[in-house]
Order: structure tokens, then sequence, then C-alpha cells
């Protein structure tokens, strides 16, 4: 018996970077069914609107704003565990990117929920249109930013972009010192326990720093 137990075929272990693509496209098509359900529940909405309105001559007044009610974060779900997925598969590439910029705050604050990650600068109500010079200034600021060892917030300069318009965003920006964006993935999710594994990294840490940005 003891003979034919051990002639059977080991079960391979499942590939980490496998199972977490498998999980993203579970998550992405578990938004997609989310959008097309917020979308029939907005022309419902639109069709009671209309048939109010025909009945009574009068417009009927939402108790909150119609857009709010599907102003949903879609990083809300499974936040974590999304998160560590996105960064293992991103850990086995040839080139691991040095700056993560999500529009997910829940995202962006699972991303930075460890003491390592430390505030940079905080734009407010920045215009969408700049002048090409201050784009390359942004790009040397961030490019100095990822490239040298940080010594804290109070030894850089913040850019100054301009404000105002019709068109504006929030940017709030973060530096994980000295580390790849692989120290990110939370021990505890719940995820880890099928994508995180000892094998070596194939790509060499491309900067010094990380650095997250949420932009609103």
């Amino acid at each position: 018996t003891d003979i034919i137990k051990d002639s059977k075929d080991e079960e391979p272990a499942p590939d980490p970077v496998f199972l977490a693509r498998l999980f993203l496209f579970m998550a992405q098509e578990l938004d997609v069914q989310q959008s097309d359900i917020d979308h029939e529940l907005a022309l419902s909405i639109d069709d009671e609107l209309d048939l109010f309105k025909s009945m009574t001559g009068e417009d009927r007044v939402l108790d909150i704003s119609k857009g709010s009610l599907f102003d949903n974060d879609a990083g809300a779900y499974m936040t974590g565990q999304r998160v560590a997925a996105w960064l293992t598969v991103m850990q086995k590439d040839d080139y691991v990117p040095s700056f993560l910029v999500t529009g997910s705050r829940i995202v962006f604050n699972e991303i930075i929920a460890t003491d390592a990650v430390e505030d940079v600068c905080f734009f407010e109500s920045v215009s969408l249109e700049q002048p090409v010079s201050f784009k390359k200034e942004m790009e040397r600021f961030l490019m100095t930013l990822i490239g040298e060892k940080w010594r804290g917030a109070e030894y850089i300069s913040c850019p100054q972009f301009e404000t105002g318009g019709m068109e504006t965003i929030n940017l709030r920006l973060c530096i994980l010192p000295g580390k790849g964006p692989e120290a990110l993935i939370k021990p505890d999710a719940l995820i880890n326990r099928a994508v995180i594994t000892d094998e070596p990294l194939k790509h060499k840490q491309a900067s010094l720093n990380t650095l997250v940005g949420l932009i609103e």
C-alpha cells in the first residue's frame, strides 16, 4: 500500500500569479455586474420622475441627488484582497512601476495603511490645464522623489500647480521610503495565503522609493 501511495504523482502547487489573475478577473466581472445594476436603477428612477411629472405637472425632488445614489467606490469590496492580488501580479513583471495612482480613496487608504508610508504633499483644486514647462518640472520632482534617499517632507519643495478653472482635481502624494511596492502587501490579507510565496522576484527594484497618489 505504501509503495502504491508513494508512486502517485503529487499535485503541483498552484501558480500564485495565475490565482491572483483569476481572482482579479472574477472581481472585475462582479464590478461590471454592479455597474449594469446601477445603470438599470438610474433608468428606473428617470422613468419614475417622468411619470410623476406627467401625472402632477411638477418635478419631483429627490431626497438626495440621483448622482449620489450611484457614487460608489469600485474598490470598496474585498479591497485588501484586490490590492494584494494586483501587487502580486505586478511584482512578477520584468518592470515594476514606482508610482502607484488610484482614484479610489478606499484603495488608497488600504495601500498606505502602514507606519512606513509618509505624506509628501497635498495639492488642492489643481487645474487640468497645466503649461508644458510645469509638466516637465513635475516629472523631475517625481523622479527625484523615487530616486533619492527620503529625508522628510520638510526637506522638499513641492511644485506650484495652477489652480482653479472649469475642471480641477485634488492630488495627495505619499511615499514608501527605501522599498518597492511589494512591501505594501498586507500579511493578513486573505488572498495572501494563495499568492504570497518565497520565490525570488524576476526584477530588481527599479527605484529607491515607491510613491502612492490619490486623485479625486
